[in-house]
């Protein structure tokens, strides 16, 4: 329907343009081969002046340049200039009747031989129709969007032309002409009509032609009823003047009745034909906006359900998958949500790592509606395995279920990062029990290394009675050992932490390290040659290497490879995640890997618990136990790597410091006799047996002994004591007063009093993390004799050099 009409567009336009030609053209030729019936249509009528014509050719020629499917600006230049030449002929015959002149413009081609007394031969009507003829041409050539004024200028100049032509039609002159002047001949008003509906044409889809041309059905209405409303009143007037009922002197009334009727009939017609457009113009663009409304909140819809991070689905209750987005295909290791649909036709066994858990699912589902935070381990395609976190709501038809509809989340990472927070708090916890067993029972050892110390030197010859005693020594020092693991473990264990290079260390304990590994497991170092120093206690640093190399040979009993490395590292907030609970920083790498046996992963999770152990009853369980407190008490980090059959590596990373490395100093070792004294000793002790013994020890080697029970006991009789006390020896962990309150608190009466600490372990001391304050002296239980005798002593000497020097006396006591 659209393509007729728009033919019908195209061949209204095409006959305005070429049909003025045509009229124009014959009365050219009239006027030069003196053909009368070319000049006028009717005998004795009006005839078409040459300037008329050569008006009419020009108009035509410019619709027609207008009217063509391409119009290229020298085309529309060439049309501008054509109705710059209609307006012009209009004007000047407008000028020649309103200046009473006569130019002689209509007889510059041609003489006419009937002469008017009054100048000018164009008909003053027909002037003013060019005029507004051209003008609206001119506006069209000039302009690719102008349309409404050019078609009200044709609508007018179309008007006047109807009036000529119904006047002729009912015998009236009065409508085409006038006594005085020319009038407008037949033809001229037919070439003035269809000019004019040339020109609504030419664009009819703007403007005021925009109602015609809808296809909306005002559109409709008005190409059906416009030509009936031009052409029956004109054709029912007609009837009546040409009637015998007919009288002249109503033929001018009627004639204007006629005209009138038809402006207001199209009126209305136009009207009424742009109010239905308007309405349903209205209705489509409401029709459209809600179409375009729905196609973008699907497209809104579409796209959260496509980019959501979440696994969103639909599943039918027997297990298969009814559709699913991009995120739960990719969490289930799959390329498209097609491939997953396809796939999986059995959700319980082919997804489910426990299909009871899916039994789970559909019962909470079917019984509350919905399931909220379900969390379930699922397969991967590859065999991999992912926890999810499902919410989702059953869909209900006809009472039965039809399908679920949920979303999946990713909590893998939150599971591992719950596990191993579940390992760190079980760690921590057992840290705490086993500084506390150690601490306790390092009275206990004390006492049976001092009782079996005190008990040698009375022996005397007894060869029997004197290995026994060793034993009892060797089997307590055996359990100081223990307890000194058990420290490291819980991070209570004294430190004295220097600048270090593991690279050096590690050198320095290559040959150690074979001799202890064995001929047959190859050792290979990779060192940085750039390594960073660390800050740790050296002995610790050993016992790492030690352990790991031990642990590394116990897994590989038919030999292997020991590979160790070192390097520099950074953690950052990308790198955090494979490495949860560490801080970013700047880091020094210890790797000590093997090629032995490997671990599960449920030996794996238990490997730094203390006495936990693979080794059956050749392992006590502390040695990586002490590793991991040792690396612990450095603020490090350590990672186990294993998979069964495929060795192990441990990642140990220690904080970066910028400074140079110390040298270890190693303190001579004082091979003389035990030493005495004779001053007097503060003792304070809350262990009965270990207060005895020490007593006992000094009191042998010539001290003088106060020995009390608790801090209370100890300021009362440091204050009742008349004489010096030269030194407090004094428990760090008791009832009431501990010890360095007691020493703080003394210190007030007697400020020339030393003070030496007796601690199995330094949580309750001044010490940070276990490290030990430069001014701070403490022996740790169990301790021997002679290392208690050898500590007082050489506190003592210190103490008195120091007044010595402060009296300005040069000899020593």
């Amino acid at each position: 329907m659209a393509v007729a009409v728009r033919r019908i567009h195209s061949f209204g336009a095409r006959l305005g343009a070429y049909l003025p030609i045509a009229i124009g053209g014959s009365v050219v030729i009239g006027w030069m081969l003196n053909v009368s019936a070319l000049l006028s249509i009717l005998p004795g009528r009006v005839t078409m002046k040459p300037n008329t014509a050569i008006a009419f050719i020009c108009a035509g020629l410019a619709l027609a340049l207008l009217t063509r499917q391409s119009v290229s600006p020298p085309t529309r230049n060439l049309a501008a200039l054509f109705s710059a030449v209609v307006v012009a002929i209009g004007l000047v015959t407008l000028l020649e009747y309103i200046l009473h002149r006569n130019f002689g413009i209509d007889e510059i081609l041609f003489h006419d031989l009937v002469q008017h007394p009054y100048p000018g031969r164009m008909a003053h009507i027909t002037a003013i129709s060019f005029c507004l003829v051209g003008t609206s041409l001119l506006l069209l050539s000039v302009s690719e969007r102008q349309a409404r004024i050019p078609q009200l200028l044709a609508l007018l100049s179309g008007s006047g032309s109807l009036l000529a032509v119904v006047g002729y039609l009912y015998g009236v002159p009065l409508l085409y002409g006038s006594l005085q002047y020319t009038s407008m001949a037949l033809h001229t008003g037919a070439g003035f009509l269809v000019l004019s509906i040339g020109i609504l044409f030419c664009r009819p889809a703007d403007g005021i032609m925009a109602v015609v041309s809808s296809h909306f059905g005002g559109g409709w209405l008005a190409r059906r009823l416009l030509p009936i409303a031009l052409i029956a009143p004109v054709l029912l007037g007609t009837v009546c003047v040409y009637s015998k009922f007919s009288l002249n002197d109503v033929r001018l009334a009627l004639a204007c009745l006629i005209v009138t009727l038809v402006v207001i009939f199209v009126t209305l017609i136009w009207l009424l034909a742009s109010a239905l457009n308007h309405a349903e113009h209205r209705q489509v663009s409401a029709q459209e906006a809600l179409r375009e409304s729905e196609g973008r909140l699907e497209q809104k819809y579409r796209g959260i359900f496509e980019e959501a991070i979440f696994g969103i689905f639909q599943s039918t209750p027997e297990g298969r998958y009814l559709s699913a987005n991009p995120a739960i295909a990719r969490m289930f290791g799959y390329d498209t949500p097609e491939e997953l649909i396809a796939s999986v036709q059995d959700l319980a066994h082919q997804v489910y790592v426990d299909p009871r858990r899916r039994e789970e699912f559909k019962a909470l589902i079917e019984r509350q509606g919905e399931v909220r935070n379900f969390e379930v381990e699922l397969y991967r395609k590859d065999g991999s395995t992912v926890w999810v976190s499902a919410n989702a709501r059953a869909i209900v038809q006809d009472g039965a279920v039809v399908r679920y509809e949920g979303m999946n989340q990713d909590i893998t990472e939150r599971k591992l990062l719950e596990g191993q927070l579940v390992q760190a708090q079980k760690m921590e916890a057992v840290g705490r029990l086993a500084g506390g067993v150690a601490h306790d029972f390092n009275n206990a050892i004390g006492v049976v290394v001092g009782y079996s110390t005190l008990l040698k030197e009375r022996i005397g010859s007894d060869e029997l009675s004197l290995r026994y005693t060793e034993e009892i020594g060797k089997a307590g020092h055996r359990a100081a050992s223990l307890t000194r693991q058990l420290l490291a473990f819980s991070r209570k264990q004294i430190i004295q932490p220097t600048i270090l290079n593991l690279n050096t260390i590690i050198t320095e304990m290559d040959k150690m390290i074979h001799r202890l590994i064995g001929e047959d497991i190859e050792v290979v170092v990779n060192r940085d040659p750039n390594l960073a120093r660390i800050k740790a206690d050296l002995g610790q640093i050993e016992q790492i290497l030690m352990n790991l190399a031990v642990n590394a040979r116990d897994a590989m009993p038919q030999g292997g490879k020991l590979i160790i490395e070192t390097a520099n590292a950074e953690l950052d907030e990308g790198n955090l995640v494979q490495y949860p609970h560490a801080k970013p920083g700047r880091y020094v790498v210890l790797s000590v890997s093997d090629t032995g046996c490997g671990m599960d992963k449920e030996t794996q999770a238990h490997i730094f618990e203390p006495f936990f152990t693979t080794k059956g009853h050749q392992g006590t369980g502390l040695g990586l136990s002490t590793v991991y407190g040792i690396v612990k008490q450095s603020e490090g980090y350590i990672w186990a790597y294993s998979k069964k059959g495929n060795g192990t590596r441990f990642k140990i990373h220690f904080p970066r410091v910028e400074a140079a490395a110390q040298p270890a100093a190693a303190l001579p070792e004082d091979k003389s006799l035990t030493p005495r004294g004779t001053e007097t000793v503060l003792l304070v002790e809350d262990d009965e047996s270990m207060r005895q013994l020490t007593r006992r020890c000094l009191a042998a080697h010539g001290y003088r002994v106060l020995d009390v029970q608790n801090g209370e006991a100890a300021i009362r009789t440091a204050s009742q004591h008349d004489g010096p006390v030269h030194l407090l020896l004094t428990d760090v962990v008791m009832p009431g007063i501990s010890g360095r309150h007691l020493a703080e608190s003394l210190a007030v009466s007697r400020p020339e009093m030393r003070c030496l600490y007796m601690s199995g372990y330094t949580a309750d001391l001044i010490a940070k993390h276990g490290v030990l304050e430069p001014h701070v002296e403490l022996i740790e239980k169990p301790f021997t004799q002679d290392a208690l005798l050898r500590q007082l002593r050489k506190i003592l000497d210190r103490s008195n050099r120091a007044t010595v020097a402060a009296a300005g006396v040069g000899s020593s006591v």
